[in-house]
């Protein structure tokens, strides 16, 4: 039978936490590294947003 005293689930359950997805990151540097990334994508996705939305902003202007 295993030993399920809170002190050895307790070290279980906090080892885990540190190795997700293969890393060893407490969860503050995930949610850290996870922001860095989101912001990254968005530096990206955003030039592409703007150019599109002035296109369909001055196409109805045009005149033919």
């Amino acid at each position: 039978m295993q030993d399920e005293s809170p002190t050895s689930s307790g070290q279980q359950h906090e080892a885990a936490d540190s190795f997700v997805g293969g890393r060893r990151e407490t969860e503050l540097e995930r949610y850290d590294r996870n922001l860095t990334e989101l912001t990254g994508e968005l530096r990206v996705a955003l030039p592409g947003v703007q150019v599109l939305f002035a296109f369909l902003l001055v196409a109805p202007f045009n005149q033919r």
